[in-house]
């Protein structure tokens, strides 16, 4: 493939900083003031014993990054898109 369309001008890797964010802790059913005081330990913790929420909320992120910042939609009736693809 890079000797058909030659190297990729960009690349971006993707990496939702999930034990910080308070929008894991409320997916989780934790208040973001309390997801907030907690500690990287417990947060860790929490996540390591509570692995579902974790897995919904990466997907969803990254659901997001390919619908806003690509511009494309997979569930879209059409074919034709404005994004990368």
């Amino acid at each position: 493939l890079i000797k058909k369309l030659s190297t990729p001008a960009l690349f971006l890797t993707l990496n939702p900083a999930d034990i910080a964010d308070p929008l894991l802790g409320a997916m989780a059913g934790v208040f973001p003031d309390e997801w907030k005081s907690w500690d990287g330990f417990k947060r860790r913790k929490f996540i390591a014993e509570n692995p579902g929420p974790a897995a919904i909320f990466f997907d969803e992120v990254i659901k997001a990054f390919i619908r806003i910042i690509l511009c494309y939609d997979p569930s879209a009736v059409s074919s034709e898109s404005n994004g990368l693809f």
